[in-house]
């Protein structure tokens, strides 16, 4: 790697000096002395195997190869020089469309709220929303970012998590008017209890607690089994007693919508949210600041959930 480094920079150099005419001249533009200029250009001839200057006291000419090589240092400089411009183009003006990946249960509840700063700060960006389940995929759907509660499978794939949501016990205020509310894990058998099913489709059916004398594991029945978002809406309803994801009740725990249960036994598991995208040599810059977004944004969600666990500031 890094000799082809080198090679590029010495085609840079070259392009000077076939433009500049002379050592001398290239020097004063280079700000390097005749005396580099010549010794590096005998040590590209060296590897090439050519003369590529003919050289007097009067003149200095490009041989044949020379000015072979010549042409394709002009090629290389150019396209150095064309990047640069695009570069700083995108910098000042990163228009064009974003492909942004968010699994169902996290859209409505913690992405969509943010995107709407986004959106405000760089008008210039389109944003395709894409939502879904396990089947989002960065590759196959085309996606420049992903948020979703999985790590990624595929080593061409970066994956950050962006928080660590614990699982939080809940029902609404109705339906804790007609129940009484469980006092220990155990008393969730005798409950109406929504129970998650993962991206893949898995029953989340083994709920798992911290006791004062160890882990509790109950295994409540099914009433509604379903995606969290879903079990979210019916359980604020009032049809039973769920356990979901931190992230997802908080904002209605606040409101009163939702009440938290079997707080003396905190969830033992915690929900692993990422921020997936490609890994790849060029990522374009509207690319860049989405991902910078999605990473700054949700630092506050991080911290919010961080206090639900453990009662202290992160």
């Amino acid at each position: 790697m890094s000799r082809r480094m080198g090679s590029e920079g010495d085609m840079l150099l070259f392009d000077v000096i076939a433009r500049a005419g002379s050592f001398a001249s290239a020097a004063r533009e280079l700000g390097m002395t005749p005396g580099a200029i010549s010794r590096r250009v005998k040590t590209m001839e060296e590897r090439l195997g050519v003369h590529l200057f003919s050289r007097t006291t009067r003149s200095l000419k490009l041989t044949e190869p020379g000015q072979i090589f010549a042409a394709r240092c002009a090629e290389v400089a150019q396209s150095i020089k064309e990047a640069e411009v695009l570069v700083a183009r995108e910098a000042q003006d990163p228009g064009g469309l974003v492909r942004l990946g968010v699994s169902a249960s996290l859209a409505q509840e913690l992405v969509l709220p943010r995107l709407r700063e986004f959106c405000e700060s760089h008008p210039a960006i389109r944003v395709d929303l894409v939502t879904g389940g396990s089947n989002l995929s960065i590759h196959k759907d085309k996606l420049d970012a992903l948020v979703i509660a999985s790590e990624p499978q595929e080593t061409s794939i970066i994956g950050k998590i962006l928080f660590r949501s614990p699982w939080v016990t809940v029902a609404s205020p109705a339906y804790l008017s007609r129940h009484d509310a469980p006092e220990h894990p155990e008393d969730l058998l005798e409950h109406s209890c929504l129970v998650p099913v993962n991206l893949a489709g898995e029953l989340r059916d083994r709920w798992s607690y911290r006791g004062e004398k160890g882990p509790v594991i109950v295994q409540p029945r099914p009433y509604i089994s379903g995606l969290s978002i879903h079990l979210f809406d019916l359980c604020k309803s009032g049809l039973g007693i769920a356990r979901l994801p931190a992230h997802l009740v908080t904002g209605s725990i606040a409101q009163g919508d939702l009440v938290s249960v079997l707080d003396h036994y905190p969830s033992s598991e915690r929900r692993q949210v990422y921020l997936q995208y490609p890994r790849v040599p060029y990522r374009s810059y509207r690319a860049t600041l989405l991902i910078d977004f999605l990473t700054a944004s949700l630092d506050d969600v991080a911290a919010e959930l961080h206090r639900t666990a453990t009662g202290v500031p992160e």
